[in-house]
């Protein structure tokens, strides 16, 4: 199955080869942008996509966002220069908290099963439109409907009297 898998990858022209090259160009970009960055900057900001001469940016907090606008021309140029990306002509940056503010990150807790989102008829609609017409391979084909299947099948989550959410930050 993984030869399978790298051999998807590795094909030229390919919609997986195109998105792990676009990965990697991301990839490329963030750790670029973290030599850039000013020390206080670095851990609070992430690539998140480069299209059409625009570079997304992610920062976890509106602060840090409003820090990284008033480095905006600063760091197109820099990025311009060490990348040859002269197409760039804008940053985007929007606000994301990270993945650990929800008790995700690894060696965090995990937020408890009463409190997770259960996915909804959306999530639902798009594996199997997926599975339609987002792949050929029959394999993958059966298993996105068999997730499509157990989400719309699961049983409801016992509501725990503590489950709610906090709402301290």
């Amino acid at each position: 199955m993984l030869v399978n898998v790298n051999r998807h990858l590795k094909r030229k022209g390919g919609r997986l080869s195109e998105l792990t090259t676009h990965c990697a160009q991301i990839k490329k970009i963030d750790n670029l942008l973290r030599s850039i960055l000013p020390p206080s900057l670095k851990g609070h900001i992430k690539v998140a996509n480069y299209a059409n001469g625009t570079l997304t940016l992610h920062a976890n907090s509106a602060v840090w966002r409003t820090r990284l606008h008033f480095q905006q021309a600063t760091i197109l140029s820099s990025l311009r220069q060490e990348t040859g990306l002269h197409e760039l002509h804008e940053l985007q940056i929007k606000t994301r908290p990270p993945i650990s503010a929800y008790g995700l990150a690894p060696g965090e807790p995990s937020i408890p099963t009463t409190q997770r989102p259960r996915p909804g008829p959306e999530c639902v609609r798009f594996l199997r439109d997926f599975a339609r017409y987002g792949t050929q391979d029959p394999r993958i084909q059966r298993s996105l409907e068999s997730i499509a299947t157990a989400i719309e099948h699961a049983p409801p989550l016992r509501q725990a009297e503590s489950a709610k959410p906090s709402s301290e930050d």
